[in-house]
């Protein structure tokens, strides 16, 4: 036996310790190996395992049991239905990590392909939003969990998330209240600052669940626009505890989605007006807009109207005897209201949209605006829009503040230096 040539391979596994391994590199006589990871296309957990081998054959192993999380953030869109692994037994389609703020650090989220539950007298078994026909979908939540503690809270987080190339993401999810008096809040954790959890969504049980009845799956859509998350940032699914009884009691969620919801250009908007003072709006539908539903207009912060649109599959389903929707092509629409002459019309463009479970989302913040001046113009001469003034307010049902009052909750718009528009969720001092 020469130790001299000893030679050694590298083996690497994704996600888990006992998955696949796939070899890096043989033949190596150092005791070290740098991986790059540059083929992995988002945020994974690896796993390595060092051989030896010589002339004569193969040799030991090691392996790491512990393994790292490494690898880029994964860009949105983001879709995740606890479907994986076998009918009973499922796994995330996406890297999570669950963890308590209990002492003993047990955590109770679990991932399920059926639950159960004692609601009053009646016991009953969940399953997950698409179950249907004995096909056990999944989902995940938290248990029934007692602590001495009333504030413990168990969470499950994400891998990293990269929304740089969505302007209006909005998150999507189910979720089931079993206990009336639990929580569960949806928080979002910059990657530079992870102890700022900023809520996105915080559920009110006390509205959802109903006592002594069969839980039901309820939906969510909550925008993530002006809140302060950064380009790339985790979300986080807390259960809390039921301060009036000291435990953690059942509470589920399914079928996350973060999509984008863009709002119109406000370069696309324009105007003009006939000798009436009789107003005329038009705009373009989003470029990226794969859903479709309505238009809301509003006219100086007050809605006037709205206007329906498909886009090339229409996203609402005809009933029997219906004659369907001719999908819209070049996109463009108009809407028309009776201006008054000498005044500064606001006018506002809100898209509605239809999700994947024909949802209406609606985010409030994204109505794009221009002010007009009316009776300026020659019948039929397109106006000419006044600036925006470079900060302004608007309460969360998207309409404008003038002089918004201390403590009050509102949606700063700032026109930045280089021509970006930055929103955010402040409380007036």
């Amino acid at each position: 036996f020469d130790p001299a040539k000893t030679r050694y391979k590298v083996f690497r596994r994704l996600g888990s310790y006992n998955a696949e391994a796939k070899e890096l590199a043989s033949d190596l006589t150092d005791t070290s190996f740098s991986d790059p990871c540059t083929d992995l296309e988002t945020e994974t957990n690896v796993y390595y395992m060092v051989s030896a081998y010589n002339e004569f054959g193969n040799g030991g192993s090691v392996s790491d049991y512990y393994g790292a999380l490494v690898g880029p953030a994964k860009k949105l869109p983001f879709y995740e239905s606890f479907d994986g692994g076998s009918a009973w037994y499922k796994q995330p389609l996406n890297l999570w990590q669950t963890g308590t703020t209990s002492s003993n650090g047990y955590c109770s989220m679990q991932y399920l392909a059926t639950g159960y539950v004692t609601v009053g007298d009646q016991s009953y078994y969940p399953s997950g939003v698409k179950s249907e026909g004995g096909v056990y979908e999944g989902f995940c939540g938290a248990g029934y969990s007692a602590y001495s503690s009333p504030d413990v809270q168990d969470y499950i987080v994400s891998g990293k998330l990269d929304k740089s190339e969505f302007d209006y993401p909005v998150i999507s999810f189910y979720y089931m209240p079993v206990e009336t008096d639990c929580t569960l809040r949806v928080d979002a954790l910059n990657v530079s600052n992870p102890d700022d959890a900023i809520v996105v969504y915080d559920v009110d049980l006390k509205d959802g669940a109903v006592p002594n009845a069969e839980p039901q799956w309820k939906k969510v859509n909550a925008p993530m626009e002006g809140l302060g998350i950064e380009d790339q940032f985790k979300i986080r699914f807390i259960a809390g505890m039921a301060p009036s009884r000291g435990v953690i009691a059942p509470v589920y969620f399914d079928e996350i989605r973060i999509e984008n919801y863009p709002g119109v250009a406000e370069e696309s908007i324009a105007a003009t007006e006939d000798d009436q003072n009789m107003v005329t709006v038009g705009w373009n539908a989003p470029e990226s807009d794969k859903t479709g539903a309505y238009f809301n207009v509003y006219v100086d912060g007050e809605k006037a109207g709205e206007v329906a649109y498909f886009v090339d599959e229409p996203a609402i389903p005809m009933a029997d005897g219906e004659t369907p929707v001719d999908p819209v092509q070049d996109k463009s629409f108009t809407f028309s209201f009776q201006g008054t002459a000498g005044m500064n019309h606001i006018i506002g463009i809100q898209p509605v949209y239809m999700d994947p479970d024909n949802v209406m989302v609606d985010v409030p913040s994204r109505i794009s605006e221009i002010k007009y001046e009316c009776g300026k113009n020659q019948s039929g001469i397109s106006c000419v829009l006044t600036d925006r003034t470079s900060t302004e307010y608007f309460n969360l049902q998207g309409l404008r503040v003038e002089a918004p009052a201390k403590g009050d909750i509102v949606v700063k718009r700032s026109l930045q230096p280089d021509g970006k528009v930055k929103m955010e969720k402040v409380v007036v001092d």
